[in-house]
């Protein structure tokens, strides 16, 4: 369990903690009409600097600090305000009206160079701070609720309301990939080197290949929800708070178990972390901040040392395995497809419309594990698909279910001889797709 350093009460509500890489602490405190903007030093020992943001009575503001500025929106009339740590002043403003009607999710670039909004009618605009016009605009349908640039601002994950998670390239906004997990929505997002990680309102939290888009590890740590996530030592880990008020670190390269830090019940609200201090810093509700000293802890050196044969084999397979679901009828891999990610999100699913596509798909993923596969389709049957794969003799872990309406007694038993780990007569219930495959995976782990 980490140590906690020290503990400062704020005494009023704290928007941001960001520990800077110059060993500094910047704190943005909500204040009557405005916000505190304090610079300390980073155990908070030392006052640095200070002023405070003015804002009209009665009117709403968000603020971020980013790389010696603090962007200030206004939420009634959409504009943003620039302010100069060093000087104090206000130096730029945007209007950003034109474009957005109802913003709803608002992000800034680490080094304070660009900014986005997005809205409820799912719109997203990029903007320069050299500019006063946006840089790419997008239009969409699905209300935007995060932002969140990676750390170099060449890509942008945006949250939706519906749960998905879009990824784009900052200057190429009409493109990207969709990223699908997060049934119930996602609560925080934050990038890590060249992994993103997302994290849910049901505590489930996501590592994702950000180039590729691709899911590498999924955790459940708290159903009540995820609320904030960190990076930590040099993108090795981040670190994570959850809605029941447990801070947790998670190895972002292999699939172990979290390590528990420390479980404050407090009601935690985010954390900071700077790898030059090995300093962690956590916000509370009731409005102090934890400094947890994470140099020389024993329990996260070990953490971080274990070697990848250590960890949860039975997760490593599962974040390992590859389905594909070949069937010439569009609705049938739909159905397949949906409630496999529903019940077991950490698989990648793929798809083909019939054997010759699905060996084609298969040449291209030897890791591939599990394979539903119709009897009747075009090209080339099911019957068919099999025999060459038995042939092949390279995919001896493929496990094959048979997804038909050739419910036979002699063919079934001939598959079986081929084979066939499993056989599904259509119609069938959609939780027999579950139940065949949780049996599969078990049997994958052993």
């Amino acid at each position: 369990m980490a140590v906690v350093k020290r503990n400062l009460r704020v005494g009023r509500p704290v928007l941001q903690c960001k520990l800077t890489g110059e060993g500094k602490l910047i704190l943005l405190v909500d204040m009557q009409n405005g916000c505190a903007v304090r610079t300390l030093s980073a155990d908070a020992h030392t006052t640095l600097d200070g002023f405070k943001i003015e804002t009209p009575p009665q009117k709403r503001f968000d603020f971020i600090a980013a790389n010696g500025l603090v962007f200030a929106r206004d939420y009634a009339d959409g504009r943003i305000d620039l302010y100069d740590l060093a000087s104090h002043k206000k130096t730029k403003s945007f209007y950003t009206r034109t474009f957005h009607a109802d913003i709803s999710a608002f992000g800034v670039s680490e080094d304070g160079g660009f900014f986005a909004l997005g809205d409820r009618l799912g719109n997203l605009s990029v903007w320069s701070i050299e500019k006063t016009e946006p840089d790419a605009t997008t239009d969409g349908f699905d209300p935007i609720t995060l932002i969140e640039f990676s750390q170099n601002a060449d890509k942008i994950a945006i949250a939706f309301e519906s749960g998905k998670i879009g990824l784009i390239d900052r200057e190429q906004t009409d493109q990207g990939l969709s990223l699908e997990l997060h049934n119930d929505g996602v609560s925080s997002l934050r990038f890590c080197g060249e992994k993103l990680v997302s994290g849910d309102r049901n505590g489930r939290l996501a590592t994702w290949n950000a180039q590729e888009g691709k899911l590498l590890f999924v955790h459940s740590l708290d159903k009540r929800g995820i609320k904030g996530i960190e990076r930590a030592f040099d993108n090795r880990a981040a670190i994570v708070v959850t809605s029941g008020g447990a801070l947790r670190l998670v190895d972002l390269n292999r699939d172990l178990n979290p390590l528990a830090l420390d479980t404050l019940g407090e009601g935690l609200e985010a954390v900071s972390f700077s790898d030059k201090n090995e300093l962690a810093i956590v916000v509370t509700e009731s409005w102090n901040l934890l400094f947890f000293d994470l140099l020389g802890d024993k329990a996260i050196e070990a953490f971080l040392a274990q070697p990848r044969e250590s960890g949860d084999e039975s997760a490593k397979i599962k974040s390992a395995l590859k389905a594909i679901v070949v069937d010439d009828s569009v609705t049938m891999r739909r159905v397949i497809i949906s409630a496999l990610k529903s019940d077991f999100p950490e698989l990648e699913v793929l798809e083909a419309r019939n054997g010759k596509e699905a060996l084609e798909i298969l040449e291209k993923n030897h890791d591939a594990k599990i394979m539903f596969l119709d009897w009747n389709m075009p090209t080339m049957s099911g019957e068919e698909v099999v025999a060459k794969i038995k042939e092949a003799k390279i995919y001896p872990r493929l496990k094959i279910i048979m997804a038909t309406t050739e419910g036979g007694q002699e063919k079934v038993l001939r598959m079986l001889k081929m084979g066939v780990a499993g056989y599904l007569i259509k119609p069938f219930r959609r939780e027999a797709i579950g139940k065949i495959t949780g049996k599969l995976m078990e049997r994958l782990s052993q």
